[in-house]
């Protein structure tokens, strides 16, 4: 029993000598100073991880545009379908535009009328319904151009284009891809496909 109080003893002893030396190595200049080396480091650190982030990104943008670009191609639109797609996605156009402001309109109309403290439900319904009118006329549009498309496009190619459509419309977020899509007048084609997909969103 006094022998593991002895070990005790000791152990405790070299703990506390041990944390008086780091103690006083810790107030000692020379590690004063390494803590700001340490974040400089860091920093440094973060700065070229966000730079590395940065070209991949930029890069996997530049990756995505040029698969785009690839599967506009394999839809081999000829020119006189390619006219038949911008026709089509123009008509209306105007009138698909004109509903989506005044959704937001409505919108910003109706969360106003919600912050008050007794909301007027009778003014709520009512813009909820014209809201939803609008909506109504923007769905019968492009229910339109669906069938319009498939007609000229057939079935199979007119799946593909609207899968098309959804991909670039998460591509074209980037800076990259914008710009390369602005660039892209060498290839006229694929300027005007860009375009249709575009209007199709």
């Amino acid at each position: 029993m006094r022998k593991i109080r002895s070990i005790c003893l000791v152990v405790l002893a070299m703990a506390l000598t041990c944390a008086s030396v780091y103690a006083q190595a810790k107030d000692s200049p020379a590690v004063k100073d390494r803590p700001a080396v340490k974040e400089s480091s860091a920093a440094k650190a973060g700065s070229a991880a966000k730079a590395g982030s940065a070209v991949k990104d930029s890069s996997a943008a530049k990756e995505n545009f040029a698969e785009i670009r690839r599967s506009i191609k394999n839809l081999a639109l000829t020119d006189e379908e390619l006219a038949g797609l911008e026709a089509i996605s123009a008509k209306d156009g105007a009138e698909v535009l004109k509903a989506q402001a005044e959704i937001k309109i409505l919108q910003a109309s109706l969360e106003r009328l919600m912050l008050e403290k007794k909301p007027p439900m009778d003014e709520i319904n009512k813009l909820l319904r014209a809201s939803l009118e609008w909506e109504y006329q923007i769905r019968v549009i492009r229910i339109e151009r669906n069938i319009a498309i498939r007609a000229l496009l057939g079935e199979d190619r007119w799946t593909r284009i609207y899968r098309l459509a959804k991909a670039w419309l998460q591509v074209r977020r980037s800076d990259d891809a914008r710009r390369d899509a602005q660039g892209d007048a060498q290839d006229s084609k694929s300027a005007r496909a860009l375009k249709i997909l575009d209007a199709l969103q």
